[in-house]
């Protein structure tokens, strides 16, 4: 499948809408099917999606050459046909805002032949390609009514048509019954306009005063604020392990179901989901900060299965620095926002590891309150090495974590992947008693359930507890109490674009360039390097963000534009574009006003400087032919182009009545401004013809 745009714009556009979304996904299955790439020694493993069979994939190529196919008999027998009456389809606002469509369906047609037979229920035929037409058309939903007169092509497609047309239209009766429908076909055929091919009348879908309404919102959506509003957004995190687990083949639909739930709050993120739970880190609107945490405590699935509750950041960030993240002083960088779109996947586990057998999550140990937590810890630092229970200390996250940040008197695990962390916690373990007290943390709490699981069911430990919603839940809940001292020490790592969150300001890393103390995790800029690294200040301002000189170089080389707003090509062409004369920009005003669905098809100003470029580039007596005159100002571009190269013709064509009248009048009033300046001195002729007129005129000039 072969897609053409114009510009980026238009590739996000086609994304973003639903059924492109659909046919992209559908292309999407005839291809290979998906991996997930382990930095282990073990092979790739194929993510649980569907995917279909080869003989489904047959079937759907053989459907999509059979909907072709009938596609194109039906085409023809239009053209041949002009039976068929053509029924233009107009939906009040309501119905618009229910079914959200497309520009095609705000603005469509179809078309449908009288009853030729006895017994030929034409209602029913109607109802069935209107049902065909609105795929989500509710039966018994609406009412019909039908009108001869036909509205203007250019009317916005996402005006009111109904409020105005069913007021200024006359013969608008409603269509209850087949004789109602008959009486249509009959009004239509028998003022069909000598200009048309077929009979036509418009078909008005309102919204049924007596339709069945709709269920009742829950309560997280009932006054709703508008999260746009929100001046600050909130980090937020939760995890889940349901039982029993999920059936792996309704993970799919329940992904879509979570994208639902949660487009309403306008919440980012990164959702990953398993048959063993759900693992997610957001960030969300704070207005709307307590009804999203209640709609997630509705997922039927695990919504009563968060530990800990949702998991909150305790610093909210405004939201201008969210969206648009200021230029980093040092390194003069611009940060990438935190999270960027609201992603939801499927995944083998939500937390990998490779343990061989099947552990139980809700057998993890002791979950310990964060204050429990920080009075367990003061004592334990007060007693001697060695002591009975003296407690161990399990930080359960990676080097590149600890380095910048960790408890007093924890130990670190110095790994590279949580995968290696069960291996190393075995081998640090063997000779300590079964009754040892083991507590442990992390990020979030997540990966300590797993630990603690493994600690109880697999090492037989009796003594093992684990912090409560982690390093953020224990941040969160000091806030409130100034006067307590924070044993954790320096950079919280956390798991968006942030990287890291300060908490104290101990430096407990190594810079990867001078080897001076360092706190700040990031990211080298270079992208092809990119790797994780400790860094400190002045080396991230001398090295612009890179971990040393050879980096730095490649991505100074590399013209990475480090300016918050970098010239594109666009933004360039505008700078160094004359401006458009008042007259020009006067044209542009008026398409605007008299055709709102078509004002992006008048050139731009750079266009339109373009075009008198080139048109200057034909020399002396040059001659244009332009198809598609609109409402004149590429005309007039063209034109002011060939004054100044000496004079010469543009012949435009344009098939649309209100168009040329726009442009004949346009070119008229350029005439009276320039006529003795420019125009008539250039000796320009420029002429405005309708399509039949220029046909006769080119057979002419040919001959």
């Amino acid at each position: 499948m072969l897609l053409r745009f114009r510009s980026s714009v238009q590739v996000l556009a086609f994304l973003s809408s639903p059924g492109h979304r659909q046919k992209l996904r559908r292309s999407l299955e005839l291809r290979q099917p998906l991996t997930t790439i382990s930095t282990s020694t073990s092979a790739a493993t194929p993510l649980h999606l569907y995917q279909p069979t080869p003989s489904e994939i047959a079937e759907r190529r053989q459907a999509q050459v059979r909907s072709k196919q009938i596609t194109h008999e039906r085409n023809l027998l239009l053209k041949e046909n002009f039976d068929y009456v053509a029924i233009r389809l107009i939906c009040d606002s309501t119905l618009k805002a229910e079914m959200k469509l497309t520009k095609r369906e705000k603005k469509g047609r179809i078309f449908m032949l009288p009853p030729t037979e006895p017994g030929d229920i034409p209602m029913k035929r109607l109802r069935n390609q209107l049902h065909s037409f609105y795929n989500v058309l509710l039966k018994d939903s609406y009412d019909l009514h039908a009108s001869t007169a036909i509205p203007d092509s250019d009317t916005d497609p996402d005006s009111d048509d109904l409020d105005f047309l069913t007021l200024s239209l006359p013969q608008c009766t409603a269509i209850r019954s087949d004789a109602d429908l008959l009486q249509a076909f009959s009004d239509a055929a028998a003022q069909k306009p000598p200009t048309s091919l077929r009979p036509q009348f418009t078909l008005f879908v309102t919204s049924s005063p007596n339709r069945p309404l709709p269920p009742p919102l829950p309560s997280y959506r009932l006054n709703l604020p508008v999260p746009s509003a929100s001046p600050t957004m909130t980090m937020c995190s939760f995890y889940a392990f349901p039982s029993p687990p999920m059936n792996p083949e309704e993970l799919n639909p329940h992904a879509l179901l979570l994208h639902k739930l949660f487009t309403p709050f306008e919440a980012l993120g990164r959702i990953y989901i398993a048959s063993e739970g759900v693992n997610a880190q957001m960030a969300v609107p704070t207005n709307v900060l307590e009804k999203f945490i209640e709609a997630c405590h509705s997922v039927e699935w695990w919504g009563g299965w968060i530990e800990n509750g949702v998991n909150i950041d305790p610093v909210e960030v405004p939201r201008a620095t969210f969206f648009d993240p200021p230029i980093d002083p040092n390194t003069k960088v611009k940060p990438a926002q935190p999270f960027t779109n609201l992603h939801i996947r499927v995944r083998e586990k939500i937390v990998a590891e490779d343990l061989e057998s099947a552990l139980d999550w809700g057998a993890a140990g002791e979950d310990m309150a964060p204050m429990d937590w920080h009075e367990r810890l003061l004592e334990g630092n007060e007693m001697e090495e060695g002591e009975v229970n003296k407690p161990i200390i399990l930080d359960c996250r990676n080097k590149y974590e600890t380095g910048v940040g960790r408890f007093v008197g924890a130990e670190p695990l110095e790994t590279e992947s949580f995968r290696e962390s069960f291996d190393v916690i075995k081998e640090r373990l063997k000779d300590v008693p079964k009754d040892q007290p083991i507590m442990s943390y992390c990020t979030g709490g997540i990966r300590c359930v797993k630990v603690g699981a493994y600690l109880t069911q697999e090492l037989g430990m009796t003594n093992v507890s684990r912090l409560a919603g982690g390093i953020i839940a224990y941040d969160r809940s000091l806030q409130p109490q100034p006067e307590k001292q924070s044993l954790f020490k320096g950079t919280n790592y956390v798991f968006d674009h942030r990287v890291g969150r300060t908490i104290t300001d101990d430096l407990l890393g190594v810079c990867v360039t001078c080897a001076a103390p360092a706190g700040k995790l990031s990211n080298c800029n270079n992208n092809r390097c990119h790797k994780r690294m400790v860094q400190c200040e002045s080396c991230s301002g001398s090295f612009l963000g890179c971990c040393g000189g050879e980096c730095r170089v490649r991505f100074v080389n590399s013209k990475i534009a480090v300016d918050p707003d970098p010239l594109t090509l666009e933004n360039y062409a505008q700078i160094h574009t004359s401006k458009p004369s008042k007259l020009l920009s006067q044209i542009a005003e008026n398409t605007k006003n008299l055709f709102p669905s078509g004002a992006h098809m008048v050139s731009s100003d750079t266009q339109g400087r373009l075009l008198s470029s080139l048109a200057g580039l034909t020399g002396r007596c040059g001659r244009i032919l332009e198809i598609g005159t609109f409402t004149g100002y590429a005309s007039i571009c063209l034109a002011e182009g060939l004054a100044s190269s000496g004079g010469g013709y543009v012949l435009s064509l344009e098939r649309d009545d209100r168009s040329s009248w726009a442009a004949r009048e346009h070119l008229k009033a350029v005439m009276d401004t320039f006529n003795k300046q420019i125009m008539a001195d250039a000796r320009v002729d420029s002429t405005l013809l309708t399509i039949r007129d220029g046909i006769m005129l080119l057979r002419k000039l040919s001959s």
